[in-house]
């Protein structure tokens, strides 16, 4: 049986490492071959991939399958002989969102769209901020908010793509 705090590990793990890689739920679902939803139950803590969504899961992200597994809480990191997957570096995070931005400024915002693009940016780098900042039960609540808005982001960048 997986522990509770493995869970958490991972769901924080498998969540800023998505936020890192500019990476969505349904990106990993694909890739893994399950449910959106079991993505999200992953990062919320609640649920942890079995060893086949696990393999692929390690493939897909391009980390040491045994260690995922480790993280995951499906195997001790005693048995294994490896040690679980450290959680990805907020300050990672905020250059990856940080880049988004210049990459967008560099096609030269100047539509009322590309204003409320760069307004979401902006928007996403504070609440990624308070995310950095949260208390650890609250978490779970802080990476919904930074999902959303980021969804958002790519809503309005998507349409301004469509329209040049």
């Amino acid at each position: 049986m997986v522990r509770k705090k493995s869970k958490e590990y991972f769901g924080t793990w498998l969540a800023r490492t998505m936020a890192t890689r500019g990476l969505t739920g349904g990106e990993i679902a694909r890739a893994v071959e399950v449910p959106d939803s079991y993505v999200s139950r992953w990062k919320n803590g609640k649920l942890v991939p079995g060893q086949d969504a696990c393999q692929k899961l390690a493939k897909f992200l391009e980390v040491d399958p045994l260690r995922l597994a480790v993280t995951a809480g499906l195997i001790t990191s005693e048995i294994a002989g490896v040690e679980e997957l450290p959680h990805p570096d907020n300050s990672a995070i905020k250059e990856a969102e940080r880049n988004l931005i210049k990459d967008f400024i560099s096609k030269r915002a100047t539509s009322g769209r590309d204003k409320e693009a760069l307004l979401a940016a902006l928007e996403l780098l504070k609440v990624q901020d308070n995310y950095a900042n949260a208390p650890e039960d609250k978490i779970a609540e802080a990476l919904g908010q930074v999902e959303e808005v980021t969804e958002k982001l790519r809503r309005l960048l998507s349409i301004g793509d469509e329209e040049e």
